[in-house]
């Protein structure tokens, strides 16, 4: 009994009725509390109507108020906002930090979804009582930047590029190195809110309600990681984008159910797409985030970042993963 407590095996969770630990249990039963499908999916249309809203909010008012500064009047904010129309009006690098602000809707969605349909509070989404615990997060950051570093020192002796860019070197950043050092000081908790927002939706509200519902993994891990993957379709390559992020959708999943918390997913998205974004050009790294641009990035590029999520997945899923279920109040 005391091995299933703390060091959860993947052979628990693939049983016809998965076995389920005390941490993750009780993060489950937050869940359980009106758990009817119509409040679910009507829990979904208030995150993506949440999410829009703020979106065009903040891009709005971003445009809005350089267009005041430089006395444009509203000609501009006729046809906006729209997330594309932002790179073009605001100047690199403010335009990335004004789009990770519009992840901000991905907190407030779940937040009223919780309160108004399920009456229960925002921290049941973030972990089960007595359960967060910040080494979990601290773990996941750790993994995500060792990961990392092998991946851009592996760029740095072959010639490649971060990007995928097919110009045989590593993608410069199109800012002086001084106003790069000011560019990271915002990007430190944007990049927090943009990859809190999305465990918080994807793996918190989507994941622990449809866990409630069912115990099999297909539905309550595979399928929000699908529909996570399927936000990031992009380019040329969209199916191998989505492959991708479902596969690290796949790993935060385990990752919560080892845990029965968001902390360590949340520490695994942030040091992955924090590395991402302080080492790819502004312009780039906004257009692949508005998907209306940037610079092609290439098949191998891509399955080489395959390899890297599917390292972390195998690493999270064995039994040497370096996260278990903290001991509740300890």
């Amino acid at each position: 009994m005391g091995a299933n407590l703390h060091r959860p095996e993947l052979s628990q969770l693939l049983r016809h009725r998965p076995v389920f630990h005390p941490a993750y249990r009780g993060w489950i039963g937050a869940g359980r509390r009106r758990p009817a499908l119509w409040r679910l999916i009507l829990g979904v249309l208030l995150c993506a109507i949440c999410y829009v809203a703020l979106l065009f909010l903040v891009i709005g008012g971003a445009i809005g108020i350089l267009a005041l500064l430089e006395g444009a009047g509203l000609q501009n904010l006729l046809a906006m906002p729209d997330p594309g129309a932002l790179l073009d009006l605001v100047p690199m690098p403010l335009a990335v930090l004004v789009l990770l602000l519009t992840f901000a809707g991905m907190w407030i969605g779940p937040w009223l979804a919780v309160s108004l349909l399920h009456r229960r509070g925002f921290a049941s989404l973030m972990a089960a009582p007595g359960r967060w615990r910040w080494s979990h997060a601290g773990i996941g950051v750790g993994i995500a930047f060792g990961v990392l570093a092998i991946a851009v020192t592996i760029d740095i002796a072959s010639g490649s590029t971060l990007s995928g860019a097919s110009n045989g070197t590593l993608q410069e950043i199109a800012i002086s190195l001084s106003a790069w050092g000011w560019y990271l000081i915002p990007l430190i908790p944007l990049t927090i809110l943009q990859t809190g927002g999305e465990e918080v939706l994807f793996r918190g509200y989507l994941q622990q309600q449809l866990v409630a519902r069912c115990r099999n993994p297909l539905i309550w891990a595979v399928l929000p990681a699908f529909l996570f993957g399927l936000l990031h379709w992009q380019g040329t390559f969209g199916i191998v984008y989505v492959m991708i992020t479902t596969m690290f959708g796949l790993a935060a999943a385990l990752i919560t159910w080892r845990t029965g918390s968001l902390a360590g997913a949340m520490g695994l998205h942030f040091g992955n797409n924090f590395v991402t974004f302080a080492l790819t050009n502004p312009e780039e790294l906004a257009g692949q985030i508005t998907g209306s641009g940037g610079v092609e990035v290439s098949l191998a590029a891509l399955l080489s970042g395959g390899l890297f999520f599917f390292l972390i997945l195998i690493l999270v899923a064995s039994r040497w993963s370096p996260f278990r279920p903290a001991r509740r109040g300890g």
